[in-house]
């Protein structure tokens, strides 16, 4: 709503002081135009920092509870309680200790994998089509997963469904994926994901995913890799700093 606010309304209004106050002193048009050409880019990098940028990643964190108050409640609604991820077994300490391992290396598999959609949309000719590709299997991710880990899911589990079911996942994803890549701006299209994404995870959690017959693609092994050379080097390092002390 500040967004609008300002590009419809306070930028058309201040464009029009400047040029009757511009027109009054000097009589020109021209020295209006010129401080304008500058003047609106300046406005709004100020109305970004200051306010724009601040408010959405505040509001991150806030969201992300939000969505998973959202995908609890809907799967318990569906499936009943939650699974306990990855085993049963093991003592309480152990099994949160796997979780938050699990979900770490998950976060760390999707941000690889993003940059990995950036490179790709630098590929002549048939990179944007290469990067919506893996937009639509991210967001797929992005909502599919809240059900998967109520389901006990480890996340080599959710990302072999994806590869395997793809076209499924592709078309899932697709629609969320236009949307948010619609606009130039991160943050309009962080707020686009914002409120369609917990529509997403309600359907995702209602949705009965095709498996498929088709070819895996093995689209998420350079991100799976990368995240084990980075853990191995964090994990080798941690011992080598532990062993010196």
């Amino acid at each position: 709503m500040s967004i609008l606010l300002f590009e419809n309304y306070l930028i058309p209004v201040l464009q029009r002081l400047t040029y009757f106050i511009f027109k009054t002193i000097t009589g020109s048009e021209t020295t209006q135009s010129l401080m304008w050409m500058w003047m609106v880019p300046a406005l709004s990098s100020i109305f970004r920092a200051f306010w724009v940028i601040p408010l959405f990643w505040l509001t991150k964190p806030l969201n992300s509870l939000w969505y998973q108050e959202i995908a609890d409640l809907a799967y318990r609604r569906r499936s009943g309680k939650p699974t306990v991820l990855l085993s049963s077994s093991g003592s309480f300490a152990q099994n949160v200790s796997l979780t938050i391992a699990d979900i770490f290396f998950s976060l760390l598999i999707q941000g690889f994998f993003l940059l990995q959609a950036t490179l790709v949309s630098i590929v002549p000719i048939v990179g944007p089509i290469l990067s919506l590709l893996h937009m639509t299997l991210l967001h797929s991710l992005y909502c599919f997963e809240y059900t998967w880990v109520n389901k006990g899911w480890r996340v080599d589990k959710r990302l072999a469904f994806i590869e395997t079911n793809w076209p499924y996942f592709v078309g899932f994803g697709l629609p969320l994926a236009l949307l948010t890549n619609g606009s130039n701006s991160l943050v309009v299209s962080g707020c686009i994901f914002a409120i369609l994404f917990p529509l997403f995870i309600v359907s995702a959690n209602e949705a009965q995913p095709i498996e498929t017959q088709s070819v895996p693609v093995r689209i998420f092994s350079v991100s799976v890799w990368l995240t084990n050379k980075v853990l191995r080097r964090s994990w080798t390092r941690t011992n080598l700093q532990s062993k010196n002390k």
